[in-house]
Parts: C-alpha cells; sequence; structure tokens
C-alpha cells in the first residue's frame, strides 16, 4: 500500500516538477523543461518517474532526477537529471550537460544518486 501511494505521489511530481522548472524559463512558449522530457518520452517511450533534491546554488530550483525502469532492457533503471543545463560555467563552450546513470538494478534508490551529484 505504501509503495502504491508512493508510485502515486511520484507521478503526480511530474506537472510540478514541469511548473517549477517553467518559473526558470523565460519563455511563454515550450519551455526548456518541457522540450527536454518531449524529448526524452520520444526515446524512452513511458512515463517516468520524478525525484527532486534540493539545490545548492541560490536562485536555481533543486535537481530534479527522471526515471525510467526497464531501459534499456529489464531489469534495469535508468535516470538523468534537469536543470544542470540552466547554471553557466565558463567551461562549456559547446553546450550545457546533464547527467545520466544507467544500473542493472530495479532498486530506485540508484536513480536518486543523479541529483546528489549534480548538487
Amino acid at each position: 500500500m505504501r509503495i502504491n501511494a508512493e508510485l502515486i505521489k511520484l507521478q503526480g511530481l511530474r506537472s510540478e516538477v514541469l511548473n517549477e522548472l517553467r518559473s526558470v524559463s523565460t519563455s511563454n512558449l515550450s519551455s526548456p523543461a518541457e522540450r527536454y522530457l518531449e524529448h526524452l518520452d520520444g526515446i524512452f517511450r513511458q512515463e517516468p518517474k520524478f525525484y527532486k533534491e534540493d539545490s545548492l546554488i541560490d536562485g536555481l530550483p533543486g535537481v530534479t532526477s527522471i526515471v525510467y525502469t526497464d531501459i534499456p532492457e529489464k531489469g534495469y533503471t535508468t535516470a538523468l537529471t534537469y536543470v544542470l543545463s540552466l547554471v553557466r560555467h565558463r567551461d562549456w563552450k559547446y553546450g550545457r550537460p546533464e547527467l545520466c546513470i544507467s544500473v542493472e538494478s530495479s532498486n530506485l534508490d540508484w536513480a536518486q544518486v543523479v541529483p546528489v551529484l549534480g548538487t
């Protein structure tokens, strides 16, 4: 019962995360967060789960982990960050990165490692 309640809570977090990330965007059209999620949806073709870690950088929302189960194959967990690419860094000349991890495990704790590394 607790797992189902957590899953429902996490699935509902998508709109909360999008709303928060939209507040960082300066455009009323498609925000960077929406374009990123649309891109990931096109690749993974499944609804992800979301986890959030508080940001250590003033003015930026917490780092979000976007989690896909059974990707790239059954028994794996794949997680990507969002928010790192909003930070400007002098060494990032040709793009702005996000982090990704893919492990042969169904333990979702691995997915929560990615935003911690990004904070």
